[in-house]
């Protein structure tokens, strides 16, 4: 599966578990990893993070991140051979 695939197929499920389509994305590659950064613009009232973990064929680590302005859910595993990383930015960016 290429990257372009599994970005679209982590975008829609990340619509259906939030309700939500007020995100962006940003990716980038770490070593052998793809991570993908979600950012949202509008914040959702709530967010089926067990929903996202169904869009991975093989889950490794599944935890939150909390830095000083920043709370971050971050998802890591396999979709395909592809190592993915996902970090859900819990804050409103501006637009």
């Amino acid at each position: 599966m290429d990257d372009a695939t599994i970005a679209g197929t982590l975008n829609q499920t990340l619509r259906q578990a939030s309700a939500s389509v007020h995100f962006r994305e940003h990716f980038n590659e770490l070593g052998d990893t793809l991570v993908i950064e979600y950012h949202f613009t509008v914040l959702p009232e709530k967010i089926d993070l067990a929903r996202l973990t169904v869009a991975f064929d093989t889950l490794s680590a599944f935890y939150l991140t909390n830095h000083p302005g920043r709370n971050v859910f971050n998802i890591e595993g396999a979709i395909g051979e592809r190592k993915v990383s996902v970090e859900i930015i819990l804050q409103r960016e501006s637009e």
